[in-house]
């Protein structure tokens, strides 16, 4: 059983993603607040990449060749 750090609640470890980074191997966050949480923010993180990609446009079609 883990906490989840940001809803509370203990959940079963099959409720978190894999972390590798992370002591227990599984991310502090479950599930469904992620879940939650990329919802939420959608159109922030679509504007922040259109952003990037056109910042970064040289450096990624290197990258992708």
């Amino acid at each position: 059983m883990k906490a989840c750090s940001k809803c509370k609640n203990l959940k079963s470890f099959e409720n978190f993603y894999k972390g590798k980074m992370y002591k227990d191997g599984y991310r502090n966050i479950c599930k469904q607040c992620v879940k939650l949480y990329e919802e939420e923010n959608k159109e922030a993180k679509k504007e922040y990449f259109k952003k990037y990609r056109e910042l970064n446009k040289e450096n990624l079609k290197i990258k992708n060749k």
